[in-house]
């Protein structure tokens, strides 16, 4: 009966003492929590004191030089979008930009992603990932033409103000 209690008090004096050393960081405990794990935390540790719009820059900013856009994990949730897309743009993936989470308005920020990896990559040929039927589909892929081509012609098509201005802007 001695052996035994004397067992437990042992197990207990150890587990005691490994909680003690997991709880100060003396011991670091690693475990999956999503897309990129603890490891990969501790390269965005530095954006967590940062505020919620500076943090989503910080943290694209990790995962493109890291190509791995599954740091946007630690995003804070309503950024999460914004940070897939400028990983996106960043590392002219255009599949990222799938990873765009659905809600309202997802389709027309998905589009938005492609005409903005479409212009970073100089790449024609993916203003045709705009999917037709977005509202305001005309904009979008005339946009994507114009700043590719240099082309004012297309930026003259776009119906939206601010968006014609920025094309031709960008074209000069």
């Amino acid at each position: 009966m001695n052996k035994i209690l004397m067992l437990i008090g042992i197990i207990l004096a150890v587990i005691i003492i490994l909680v003690i050393l997991i709880s100060t960081g003396f011991i670091k405990f690693y475990a999956k929590v999503g897309p990129a794990d603890v490891i990969s935390s501790e390269k965005v540790e530095h954006c967590k004191d940062l505020e919620d719009w500076l943090k989503v820059d910080c943290v694209a900013n990790v995962a493109i030089e890291n190509k791995d856009s599954g740091y946007c994990f630690y995003a804070p949730s309503l950024y999460k979008n914004a940070c897939y897309e400028k990983v996106a743009v960043g590392l002219k993936d255009i599949s990222i930009c799938e990873k765009l989470s659905p809600r309202d308005l997802t389709k027309s920020a998905r589009n938005w992603c492609y005409v903005n990896v479409a212009i970073a990559s100089n790449n024609v040929n993916l203003c045709n990932k705009v999917e037709k039927d977005d509202e305001n589909y005309n904009t979008k892929y005339n946009y994507c033409l114009g700043v590719i081509q240099k082309d004012q012609s297309f930026c003259q098509k776009i119906e939206v103000d601010t968006k014609k201005e920025e094309c031709l802007s960008k074209i000069v």
